[in-house]
């Protein structure tokens, strides 16, 4: 569920949040987080027992909306790099099917990492942000795709990193000319 975590983070500080239960507040965002769960998350997970892998959901998407909680999204969206490999990638990996929602999350968290360092690199806590420095001040123009290529961050297998950065490029496209909540809409449909 830290998967969710941290899209929300992503997400919902691009989309003007301050807060978690704010952003989880906002219905396309919700459902985003629910459809990435529900479609590309829990079916790489096996669950033992008994446990119910759907009320263990429900119950951390409720708890995102506690307002006694001031998680704060742009604490959560710090480290990235750390946090992609483990908690996003790794499902990526596993994945079988289609992984829009990963994608998106991903070209998100790349669109975070670009905004936070154009506007004020101090403001970026990340084991990698030297090396993010560099890339952005010698090679702004191929940030993302030379990110992507970073195999201490995206250790995918050739196939997969296309099929990221083809989807990734598009998508950042898209949310460099359209408002993030109207792509959330249009991913949700």
């Amino acid at each position: 569920m830290n998967a969710s975590h941290s899209a929300l983070a992503y997400i919902g500080h691009l989309c003007g949040y301050t807060y978690v239960h704010e952003a989880i507040e906002d219905k396309d965002i919700y459902n985003f987080i629910l459809n990435f769960l529900d479609q590309e998350v829990l079916p790489t997970l096996e669950t033992k027992d008994d446990f119910n892998i759907n009320e263990y959901k429900m119950k951390i998407l409720e708890r995102f909306k506690n307002t006694y909680i001031e998680d704060k999204l742009l604490r959560i969206a710090m480290d990235g790099s750390l946090k992609i490999p483990i908690r996003i990638l790794d499902t990526y990996n596993n994945n079988k099917g289609a992984t829009k929602y990963i994608q998106f999350i991903i070209a998100s968290w790349l669109f975070f990492l670009f905004q936070i360092i154009k506007e004020d690199q101090n403001r970026l806590d990340d084991g990698n942000k030297e090396y993010f420095y560099s890339v952005y001040k010698n090679n702004k123009d191929n940030f993302f795709e030379e990110i992507i290529n970073n195999k201490n961050i995206f250790n995918l297998s050739e196939s997969k990193k296309e099929e990221m950065l083809t989807a990734v490029k598009k998508n950042l496209n898209l949310m460099k000319e359209n408002p993030l909540k109207s792509l959330l809409k249009e991913i949700i449909s």
